[in-house]
């Protein structure tokens, strides 16, 4: 729901961004199509990048965060693990 809203909003960025370069205020159409542009992406690629969903635990030094979240896809349940030193989160089936 809240990945429709923000590619709507940048789509209206980009309807912006066209009628200002139609009236001729540069400045404007530039800002507005560059934010709907980095809404787009940034959206789309925050979907493919991010909760990779994985069958086994990932190597020691992981931490188990207690968050259990329903994949969207697959709808199952999975476990959120957490590496400290990187930030980066990894996704395991719930078995």
């Amino acid at each position: 729901m809240l990945r429709a809203l923000v590619i709507a909003a940048g789509v209206v960025c980009l309807a912006l961004s066209v009628g200002l370069a139609g009236a001729g205020v540069w400045p404007g159409a530039w800002m507005f199509g560059l934010g709907g542009v980095v809404l787009i992406l940034g959206t789309i690629f925050e979907q493919h990048r991010y909760k990779q969903v994985v069958d086994d635990a990932p190597p020691a030094g992981w931490v188990d965060t207690g968050e259990r979240v329903v994949d969207e896809k697959s709808g199952e349940t999975v476990a959120v693990y957490s590496d400290p030193r990187s930030g980066e989160r990894v996704y395991v089936r719930v078995k």
